[in-house]
């Protein structure tokens, strides 16, 4: 079976812009096809879409400014060099909207997600005429397409921080089922099934799908191959049933047997908050399904006898906050490195010995702070520090920081030979960024989901918790081994009545409160007399924290006042 990719990319395409170079070799192995959607929930709860022509609009207006940009971006030719200034656009590319009109070879049992197709040679060039790049994991096209979203508030898939890992590794996984149901000729299909090669492809698919519970994807590979079955009349039968006549099996876990007990009430006041949990798959099929479009995961199930109430719901006060993944270049930002490299740079400015630097160093927080060293050609040279934050043990390397110890040595010859009044001032009121460092890789998963969730690092273990959002938007943190069970229920943290754990079951609320920014000493607490007191004395706890950083605070600006009146008695014209 041959299949031709531009061919298929232009036959099944509802709008086209096909600017491919007459010297673009198609059986290049190298050349480029970067694809990507959006789905249609997102299109009718932010955009109004009420049905396909909606939505066409939304994507045209969309294709229209991406085949007209021009991103630009800087890549770097050494550390020497300065940055070259680069452009990227899509003047040589094929550039193709798929729908589900259009797609015919995907749509044939479902309805697909409204896609882009983009193909072009590896070694591409601009308008210019000048070579340009797509990226590492074509980076500078993905943020080319995001900047380009960005202006018709529209969040693609690759660029939604949903489950991504999940999904990624389940389609990496399914690959093979997937392609082998759509792509193989029949006789080599009949022979999988008949030498049972195929039950490989299958069992590792389900093994997939249970892992990740991406439904959506999981019921379109077996749709597309039960659909197969039919066509070829062949008999498979697994874990005894004949999929080309019988449903195949669903395997809903518990949470998903829970939505959908949900969305059989028909009830709106209980199915609308869920909506705002993007990872909820049965929701966003369930709000397709209301505006008339054929999603397999409706469909399937009501094969199997469920029956939907269509709600006409008003959108006109709900919006879908999409988180999006955090870019690389956002992401450095978030780094120890970055948070550390800050701070040695402010110090530098100061320090006059590596005794002077590693004290300044332990003002602004960082503590047991040593010099690293190894032995280079014979020598021994310093290559770097290791301290402590927060009862944990970091190694920071000089050229991480794109530093050398030159840059030391050069710094304290400079600073010794200069009056450094004046960055002192500046250096006592300078909040150190290691404070704000979030070290979620050291931190465990539910740390992380914490952290998502609140965005502050929580100041309690969370190992062997479990945090999960539930209907109305409401958060759920328990732990079943200490019978802790904490519910942030949006204006109010209620938890069950349990005295076995009582002083961490309490910090954990606190801590929730914390995190919602709520006032600890202006708290309306509820429960038996032991939880109220344990309450108070957690607060009075904190409180007495609180005082001893504003002492810490207050001492340091009577520093910095007592430098400013040296500095005026050494200096009269000195300018602050």
């Amino acid at each position: 079976m041959s299949w031709n990719l531009e061919s298929h990319i232009l036959d099944h395409a509802a709008i086209v812009s096909n600017n491919l170079p007459d010297t673009f070799n198609l059986s290049d192995d190298k050349n480029v096809h970067f694809t990507f959607s959006i789905d249609k929930s997102q299109l009718i709860i932010n955009h109004n879409c009420k049905d396909q022509k909606d939505i066409d609009k939304v994507m045209k207006l969309f294709f229209k400014d991406l085949i007209n940009y021009e991103y630009h971006f800087e890549e770097s030719q050494g550390k020497n060099r300065p940055k070259r200034k680069m452009s990227l656009d899509l003047s040589q590319v094929l550039t193709a909207y798929h729908n589900t009109d259009s797609d015919s070879i995907n749509s044939k049992n479902y309805e697909v997600e409204p896609h882009f197709h983009l193909l072009s040679s590896a070694k591409l060039k601009n308008k210019y005429g000048k070579s340009t790049k797509l990226g590492i994991g074509y980076l500078n096209l993905r943020r080319m397409i995001s900047e380009v979203a960005a202006k018709h508030n529209l969040v693609f898939n690759f660029d939604e921080n949903v489950n991504t890992e999940k999904d990624k590794i389940l389609k990496q996984k399914a690959t093979k089922f997937t392609w082998f149901t759509k792509r193989v000729d029949d006789n080599y299909f009949k022979a999988s099934i008949v030498n049972g090669t195929v039950n490989k492809y299958i069992e590792d698919f389900i093994s997939q799908y249970k892992k990740t519970e991406n439904i959506q994807y999981y019921i379109k590979g077996m749709t597309d191959f039960q659909q197969r079955l039919i066509r070829q009349n062949l008999d498979f039968h697994y874990e005894g049933k004949n999929l080309r006549t019988e449903h195949f099996p669903l395997y809903l876990n518990q949470e998903q047997i829970k939505y959908l007990d949900i969305i059989n009430t028909g009830d709106e006041e209980l199915i609308k908050p869920l909506i705002k949990d993007r990872s909820n798959k049965l929701i966003r099929a369930y709000i397709e399904y209301n505006y008339r479009f054929n999603n397999p995961i409706i469909r399937e199930l009501e094969k199997r006898g469920n029956i939907f109430k269509k709600l006409d719901f008003d959108f006109n006060d709900t919006k879908v906050e999409i988180e999006k993944k955090v870019d690389k270049k956002d992401k450095y930002k978030l780094s120890l490195n970055y948070h550390v490299s800050t701070d040695v740079n402010e110090v530098l400015k100061l320090c006059k010995n590596d005794k002077n630097f590693l004290e300044l160093m332990s003002e602004l927080g960082y503590e047991n702070v040593k010099f690293k060293a190894r032995t280079i050609n014979g020598k021994r040279s310093r290559v770097g520090f290791t301290f402590e934050k927060d009862n944990e043990k970091y190694t920071i390397y000089f050229n991480k920081l794109n530093l050398t110890y030159q840059d030391f040595t050069k710094a304290y010859k400079y600073n010794s030979n200069r009056d450094v009044f004046k960055d002192r001032i500046n250096f006592y009121s300078y909040e150190p960024k290691i404070n704000f460092y979030v070290p979620l890789k050291k931190k465990t998963y539910q740390d992380k989901v914490f952290y998502q969730i609140y965005k502050i690092v929580p100041d309690i273990n969370l190992e062997n918790y479990y945090i999960k959002k539930i209907e109305q938007g409401y958060i759920e943190i328990i732990n079943k081994r200490k019978n802790i069970h904490v519910t942030d229920q949006g204006n109010q943290i209620k938890s069950n009545k349990n005295n076995q754990n009582l002083v961490e079951n309490v910090k954990l609320m606190l801590e929730v409160a914390k995190a919602k920014g709520w006032d600890l000493n202006n708290l309306h607490i509820r429960g038996t007399e032991q939880f109220i007191n344990e309450v108070k004395r957690q607060v009075a706890k904190e409180n007495e924290k609180q005082s001893l950083n504003i002492n810490d605070k207050d001492a340091a600006k009577d520093l910095r006042e007592l430098i400013k009146s040296e500095s005026k008695k050494q200096n009269e014209d000195y300018d602050l």
